[in-house]
């Protein structure tokens, strides 16, 4: 039954082109032109196998091809998506380390303002013990005129060291704003770098999932081609089992054949024996049929030739041949020389019957009996009366 005259309506018939059209989506990644598809559900609708079907689509050289595209864009895949991931990995790594660097100098800063804030408590106590001894010196002032201007004199000298400690610290504090300034924007640098390192963090999450995604599809395909790779070594193994098959019934029937040829011709051989020896034995049989009546000819009496079945021969004259031009004939001789007759003019039953065997013998037959009575130089009759 063709697919042309399959009612196109039954749920069997709908089912085998759907199933024949995702056979060609799947394996080939293209829908069959109209000239794949008649042939495929001809084939489908006849009886055919439909996984045979499937496996002669899928291992096809087209199938063969796209299915090693599709593992060749797979591995692409996967290999962009460890390389994308190492990418990230190498970026992060720099950030982090960029970030502890920025660690490293913000513990420093720190380090530095509290040293900064440690000399300010000396320079403090070391003020306040200024003024203490100040005050020390007024009292003695009082007390110790003549040792004014020596102590005035020495003030002074530490009023400058006050005024350059002032300065000093003045200029600390300057310092201390600019490092506020540089805290502030390494905070600010460090905001940003969070941000970005949160947004690194999604964007390896989500590569993540689509390695995992790509990884599990690389699997069913790897599950899918081990699948292809059993069933073709299921058809591959039966193929195999049918193949030896065939070879040992072409051997046992080459064997039979060869066994009845051999029969045969040991049958034909025996039939050209046997033959031959029926054709001998007739021969001979004929010869001295005629070479008796030819004796009686000779003599000059006319033998009646009944074959052995007609009765005993007679001799109805004794006249030879001259005495019966000058007498004439006295008795009218009946010719009933049957045997001898049928043998000289070559229509008789003896020579048709021996004519009948030489037709049925078969072709190469054996060169050494006497193959033909008719016109044979080799034959008796031939050779006398021929």
């Amino acid at each position: 039954m063709s697919y042309a005259a399959a009612d196109k309506t039954n749920p069997g018939i709908i089912g085998k082109e759907s199933n024949l059209k995702e056979w060609y989506q799947r394996y080939l990644g293209r829908a069959p032109d109209d000239k794949e598809f008649v042939f495929y559900m001809d084939q489908l609708v006849g009886g055919r196998n439909i996984y045979e079907t499937a496996a002669e689509i899928q291992y096809s050289p087209e199938g063969q091809a796209f299915a090693a595209k599709k593992l060749q864009e797979t591995n692409d895949r996967i290999a962009a998506a460890d390389k994308a991931a190492k990418d990230y990995e190498k970026q992060r790594d720099d950030i982090l380390g960029k970030y502890e660097d920025l660690g490293k100098k913000y513990g420093t800063l720190g380090s530095d303002y509290e040293d900064l804030g440690s000399k300010y408590e000396d320079l403090t106590g070391k003020y306040g013990t200024l003024g203490v001894d100040y005050e020390a010196l007024g009292g003695r002032y009082e007390k110790l005129g003549g040792q004014f201007k020596n102590l005035q004199g020495q003030v002074g000298g530490l009023e400058k060291q006050r005024d350059d400690i002032l300065g000093k610290y003045e200029d600390l504090g300057r310092k201390y704003g600019t490092l506020g300034s540089d805290y502030e924007d390494l905070g600010s640098k460090y905001e940003d770098l969070s941000g970005k390192y949160g947004t690194l963090g999604g964007q390896y999450q989500s590569l993540q999932g689509q390695l995992g995604g790509i990884k599990s599809e690389r699997d069913a395909a790897n599950r899918a081609a081990s699948a292809a790779e059993g069933r073709f070594r299921d058809l591959q193994g039966r193929y195999d089992s049918y193949k030896m098959e065939m070879e040992e019934n072409v051997n046992r029937f080459k064997q039979q054949y060869e066994s009845e040829m051999e029969l045969r011709k040991a049958d034909a051989e025996l039939f050209k024996q046997k033959e031959a020896d029926f054709l001998d034995q007739l021969n001979y049989q004929a010869r001295a049929e005629a070479d008796e009546q030819l004796r009686g000819l000779r003599a000059g009496s006319t033998v009646t030739a009944d074959a052995g079945s007609r009765g005993p021969r007679s001799l109805v004259s004794g006249q030879t041949s001259a005495s019966r031009q000058e007498k004439g004939s006295v008795v009218s001789i009946r010719p009933r020389v049957d045997a001898t007759d049928s043998v000289l003019n070559r229509r008789g039953p003896v020579v048709q019957l021996i004519n009948k065997i030489q037709a049925r013998r078969p072709s190469g037959g054996s060169s050494g009996a006497p193959t033909s009575f008719a016109g044979s130089t080799g034959n008796y009759y031939s050779s006398r009366f021929g």
